[in-house]
């Protein structure tokens, strides 16, 4: 008789479970290349951790308890991030994050801060796509969530009527979200740029001398 051949089956359908720890999600002001890091476990053991970014497809990361990838060259913008870890059974499970590179262009004005003889209608942008503008006109400093959204509308500073000389300071700040809302920044604000205008409706004082 021959010896006895023995086989065990393990039926497993249980997903492992993976994570990214770096860069956290919705991180901002990130620099490209990104270095990409997480975790991944499995009862049964991690085969492979693969990463996708903006949906360009996977591909194979270092490591698979403990993982790390390093991107290509990315671009100024909002990015997502997949990792998918896959067990020896074949089962997959995905992780994602979302995050910004870059920073946003610190916002202009239009015209710039002056004196001028009258009230002005001032424009405020940001050459950053879909930036948002957050502004102030009391000399405190907007944030992504404090100070006065800009609607697209020029602002009228320093409107006519008394006093005839008039100084108003305003401050702007340029940011970039991903959610629609103005809590998730996900590209750094740029640093706050000031303006002062001043509205001088004053004539000169002009005096002769005595013949």
């Amino acid at each position: 008789d021959s010896a006895v051949a023995t086989a065990t089956y393990t039926i497993d359908t249980t997903p492992p479970t993976v994570s990214i720890g770096a860069p956290t999600d919705g991180a901002s002001g990130l620099s490209s290349p990104l270095t990409i890091s997480g975790t991944a476990s499995d009862a049964n053991g991690i085969q492979m951790v693969e990463v996708d970014i903006d949906g360009g497809g996977y591909l194979a990361a270092t490591g698979t308890a403990a993982w790390t990838f390093t991107s290509g060259a990315l671009s100024e913008d909002v990015h997502v991030i997949s990792a998918r870890a896959t067990d020896a059974a074949g089962n997959a499970a995905t992780a994602s994050v979302t995050v910004g590179v870059g920073t946003v262009a610190a916002p202009t004005f239009s015209p710039i801060g002056s004196t001028y003889q009258a009230s002005q209608s001032v424009t405020l942008a940001s050459i950053t796509p879909s930036a948002l503008i957050r502004y102030t006109t009391d000399a405190s400093d907007p944030t992504p969530s404090t100070g006065t959204l800009y609607s697209g509308t020029p602002l009228t500073i320093n409107p006519d009527g008394p006093p005839n000389i008039t100084t108003t300071t305003l401050k702007a700040l340029a940011f970039r979200t991903y959610d629609g809302t103005t809590t998730r920044t996900v590209l750094a604000a740029s640093g706050i740029t000031s303006a002062v205008n001043v509205k001088d409706e004053s004539p000169p004082v002009v005096s002769l001398p005595s013949p």
